[in-house]
């Protein structure tokens, strides 16, 4: 069973965190700085016909641990109660001599003309499909859906009082990761 650390008395880091999917703390475990994602209200979804559960940290958490799942290198994450929430806290893999880029900025870095590149020439915005189903061959092969159900079985019905994974939302998340898999990724196979 998955453990919900304690992280009401850490510190703040005093380092900031960016990204739109909800509140960002800098807080120190151990002395080590992490980021505390929290959940972001899905008020702004209403009516999107998105789940309510898009940016929940336990989707977060289950997310980073299914990568890894897949041979995928991911930050070492847990799930946290800190100010009457279930959080995500995520070490800061880039403390304190490593930055992290966003893809377009390496992107625009590389030449079209180098080896690898097989798709028309980018502006460094644009995901090329080619290159996105390159990605998903390599990968898809790694899915073990037993092992995924395992991890999500892991992840406690509740903590501090805080619901964290309903049996029915439990076995949506198994539904609806088995209907990603059998409709959306082994067509392209």
């Amino acid at each position: 069973m998955v453990e919900i650390a304690d992280l009401r008395d850490c510190a703040p880091s005093g380092l900031f965190y960016g990204g739109r999917a909800g509140q960002k703390e800098g807080i120190l475990i151990e002395g080590e700085p992490w980021i505390a994602k929290y959940p972001r209200t899905t008020r702004d979804l209403a009516g999107k016909h998105l789940p309510s559960y898009t940016s929940s940290p336990v989707s977060e958490y289950l997310g980073s641990h299914i990568y890894e799942l897949l041979g995928i290198p991911v930050h070492e994450t847990m799930l946290g109660y800190r100010a009457g929430k279930i959080v995500c806290a995520c070490r800061d893999f880039t403390f304190p001599n490593a930055r992290l880029f966003e893809f377009k900025e390496i992107k625009n870095a590389l030449s079209d003309d180098d080896a690898g590149f097989n798709s028309a020439p980018s502006d460094g915005e644009v995901v090329l499909l080619g290159d996105v189903l390159a990605a998903i061959k390599c990968f898809a092969a790694a899915v073990d859906m037993e092992a995924i159900d395992t991890l999500i079985d892991s992840v406690p019905e509740e903590a501090y009082g805080v619901v964290l994974l309903s049996e029915s939302m439990r076995e949506e998340h198994k539904r609806l990761l088995r209907k990603r898999l059998e409709e959306g990724i082994l067509p392209l196979l």
